[in-house]
């Protein structure tokens, strides 16, 4: 039941409306004090649906989550013995060093190259 407001009214109100408003009141006071609150419960995925559930197992809702797709390839690495390794290249330029001990990544600093190790790369 609606509030009835003087402003409104363009009168005073009567005993009744007065009476009417405190009752109304009184009943949102009462059903907020009985009110524990649901809380969100759970988040479920599946596939591309995220659902929101409450913590007696109302379901708030079910979002669509946008599908991304990345395709980037990368130009294969050149792979270099020692004695093979062209003497100047483009700064930044990576490359693959075969030796006797296998495959090393390394790269060229504008000077010469270097091998990159374990801990180089944060």
């Amino acid at each position: 039941m609606p509030l009835t407001y003087r402003n409104q009214k363009g009168a005073p109100l009567t005993v009744e409306e007065l009476d009417s408003n405190f009752k109304e009141l009184e009943g949102r006071i009462q059903n907020l004090e009985n009110h524990t609150g649901e809380t969100i419960g759970k988040v479920e995925l599946e596939g591309n649906q995220l659902t929101f559930m409450g913590s007696y197992g109302t379901i708030f809702g079910t979002v669509t989550l946008p599908k991304v797709e990345v395709q980037q390839t990368y130009p294969p690495l050149p792979v270099y013995e020692k004695d093979t390794l062209p003497t100047s290249e483009q700064v930044g330029r990576f490359a693959l060093l075969m030796s006797a001990e296998g495959l090393a990544l390394i790269f060229f600093d504008g000077q010469k190259w270097n091998t990159l190790k374990k801990g180089d790369i944060p």
